[in-house]
């Protein structure tokens, strides 16, 4: 019943926490709203000054503009108003609707009253209101040339430039024109100068010299003019006065002026003293608030932590128990389960958590060690690690044998590259020379296979039926250098009758009749692979091993067999191409030495004419040959291609039209490296070889060019030649 009780009173504990937590949140949120709407009231109101300034600007702003229209606009002298007008009193009452808002802010406004601004602002935004009033009405009584004293001037004027006009006295007619330009200047800005010149002129059109007898009426009626349009001046006069277009001390623009710069300054000062104030008040708030919210959560707190201390002390143990497993160790002991209520379930689930996972540790163990018979009990349906260890069990083996697999498969991949790759540079490197690529492959090929012995049978150029041993490498290479097989005899024989594989295996030791080319003690393992190259059989290589050839050693083999074939035909055009070419020079040489014979020997001219014509036409059969052979192109001495041979047409799938007449960079490649200094050097007589990788007509060719000039007796060049192979 005990433990009932204590189980009871644990729940109750927690539901009086979250009520209580309920209420700490609820009054939390409370003190919140009341300090954002504190902040919310202030900042509007601070926001309508700021708007208050703004609204000053555009009056203004309505002030300027009307000024500068006024006498363009009609329906002012008609309404008494206009769109300007109208913009400054709107302007006007929203800046006092702006003062009267924060007005309503007593309790503030009781702070702010002691500065002395609030209370001259009302009467200087209605002072300001006040001067634009007079100055609308001074200028409404000022007018235009339609309105007000203006267009009485305008009136007055037009009778006086009349009378004196009609007068046709010189002096008058002169002075009425002045009278017309000043009045012009007078009215248009109110310049005082033009104003005084214009007065004394008026008051001295009475004391002009006129016949007294003729002119004395016209003179009276005159004066009764000036004096009434002097009378209007004045006027007109007074009103610049008062609006203070001369001094704007103690007119209407500087008191307009100065009502605006208070107005500015007043607003301006209540704004920052406002800004203040209301920051004051705040920060009071968030004081407040804080140390409100602070009591609160000290209160809070104190009751959580007087309600934990209830269960602290018997959830130690299994907090530390817990920690340390969280913490990976092993080495515990089990916690005791004879306490009451929550505790004691919670001691037993920890007790099952730590035999859990010592299970499934002891489990992973042997995973790790790759024990993949170790077997793991579920602790039920429900138990998913478990399933997921018996399930990464299952994903580990097959790794492991996906592994294994890929090892073997990367390591007979990478065997085969590195021996595509290693065979390629010794036939890249030594095709120039048929005798050392024989050598250097065999040699090699031999090491990289592991095997005893192997060599190199070349079909005979000359006698087609006949095998040449051309290299051979083996534990007494000397043993094998001048043999010859008969294509169809022995098994390299019949690998090059039959243009096929043999591959060996097993060979007894007393089988003397099946041996190898190669000598008499019969390997475990014997490969020959034909050497072919387009259908064509170019020899037979021959590899004997103490082991047994793997299927990627026959595959890598027979990729060889291939390039080597390609560097087989290449090497032997190259060395027909040198051996043709130092032919002709010595023919050339020897032709020279004709021709300088004739000129000494007359007697000898006709022998050494047809010595000659049968040199030339073994030069020109000689020619056809390197034609036949190789690929050709000539050019001239500045680079330009001039000739070039069916074959190398044939080779791009070109048409001599399209070739003849390009430079040799134009149809090789910018990048190539015949440039123009090759060139040069060629046509003063040197030859070049040079090797290079280009791209012609979209097929990309490694071509060695030999660069010859073609020279008469006295050593000029006329042309050069540029003999070409592939290399493969």
């Amino acid at each position: 019943m005990a433990m009932n009780v204590k189980h009871l009173n644990i729940k109750i504990r927690f539901l009086f926490q979250i009520l209580l937590f309920i209420l700490y949140v609820a009054i939390s949120v409370l003190l919140v709203l009341r300090l954002n709407n504190v902040y919310r009231l202030n900042s509007a109101s601070f926001q309508r000054l700021i708007s208050a300034g703004d609204l000053l600007t555009e009056s203004q702003v309505a002030y300027k503009s009307f000024l500068n229209s006024i006498r363009a606009d009609e329906s002012f002298f008609q309404d008494g108003e206009n769109e300007y007008t109208l913009r400054f009193k709107n302007s006007t009452s929203a800046i006092m609707d702006s003062v009267n808002n924060i007005s309503d802010k007593k309790r503030l406004m009781n702070k702010l009253s002691a500065s002395g601004k609030t209370d001259t602002l009302h009467s200087v935004i209605q002072l300001y209101t006040t001067n634009f009033t007079q100055i609308m009405l001074a200028l409404k009584e000022l007018g235009n040339n339609n309105h007000g004293a203006t267009s009485l001037i305008r009136t007055s004027s037009e009778n006086l430039l009349n009378a004196l006009k009609q007068s046709g006295i010189p002096e008058l007619v002169n002075a009425g024109i002045k009278i017309k330009d000043l009045e012009a200047s007078f009215i248009q800005t109110g310049n005082h100068v033009s104003y005084s010149e214009l007065r004394d002129l008026l008051e001295g059109i009475g004391n002009l010299s006129v016949n007294p007898e003729t002119d004395f009426l016209l003179l009276e009626e005159i004066n009764g003019m000036a004096q009434d349009y002097l009378d209007k001046i004045n006027h007109v006069e007074s009103i610049y006065d008062r609006l203070g277009t001369v001094d704007l001390l103690n007119s209407l623009y500087g008191d307009m002026a100065a009502s605006y710069n208070n107005l500015r300054s007043d607003l301006g000062q209540v704004t920052r003293e406002w800004k203040m104030i209301s920051g004051q008040n705040l920060r009071l708030n968030i004081i407040f608030v804080s140390i409100l919210f602070l009591i609160l959560t000290l209160l809070y707190i104190g009751s959580v932590l007087r309600q934990l201390k209830v269960i602290r002390d018997p959830l130690k143990l299994s907090t530390e128990f817990s920690y340390k497993i969280a913490k990976g160790q092993m080495n515990l002991t089990p916690l005791d389960t004879a306490c009451a209520g929550e505790i004691a379930d919670l001691n037993r689930n920890l007790n099952g958590i730590f035999t859990f996972i010592t299970e499934k540790k002891n489990f992973v163990e042997d995973l790790l060690k790759q024990k993949f018979k170790a077997d793991l009990n579920l602790q039920g349906k429900h138990d998913t690690f478990g399933k997921t260890l018996l399930a990464l069990k299952e994903n580990m083996r097959k790794a492991r044998d996906e592994q294994d697999r890929y090892s073997a498969e990367n390591t007979l991949r990478r065997y085969q590259n590195e021996g595509i790759a290693k065979f390629s540079d010794i036939l890249r490197n030594n095709s120039d020379n048929l005798d050392r690529l024989a050598d250097i492959f065999i040699k090699e090929l031999v090491g990289y296979f592991e095997a005893i012995q192997g060599g190199l049978f070349l079909l005979d150029e000359e006698n087609s039926d006949t095998l040449e041993l051309k290299a051979a490498f083996a534990y007494n290479r000397k043993k094998y250098l001048n043999k010859t097989i008969k294509t169809g005899e022995g098994l390299v024989g019949t690998c090059a009758l039959e243009m096929k594989s043999i591959n060996l295996t097993d060979i007894p030791e007393d089988y003397i009749e099946i041996t190898s080319g190669l000598g008499d003690a019969p390997p475990n393992n014997l490969l020959l692979l034909p050497i072919m190259h387009e259908g064509v059989l170019i020899g037979v290589l021959e590899i004997a091993s103490l082991k047994t050839f793997d299927a990627n050693q026959l595959s890598l083999g027979e990729k060889i067999s291939d390039s080597l074939a390609s560097s087989i035909i290449n090497a032997r055009a190259n060395s027909k191409t040198a051996e043709l070419l130092q032919k002709s020079q010595q023919q050339a040489a020897e032709m020279a030495e004709q021709e300088e014979e004739m000129r000494q020997n007359m007697e000898e001219l006709k022998a050494t004419q047809e010595e000659s014509a049968r040199r030339e036409e073994e030069l020109e059969g000689l020619l056809s040959a390197i034609d036949q052979s190789f690929y050709v192109v000539e050019y001239d001495i500045e680079g330009t291609i001039t000739k070039v041979n069916q074959r190398f047409l044939y080779l791009l799938n070109l048409k001599s039209d399209k070739v003849l007449g390009m430079k040799h960079a134009e149809l090789f490649g910018k990048k190539s490296r015949a440039d123009n200094l090759l060139f040069a050097s060629v046509a003063e007589g040197k030859t070049v070889e040079l090797v290079e990788k280009v791209e012609i007509n979209k097929k990309m060719l490694e071509i060695k060019n030999t660069f010859s000039p073609v020279r008469l007796k006295d050593g000029k060049t006329i042309k050069i030649l540029n003999i070409m192979t592939l290399n493969m």
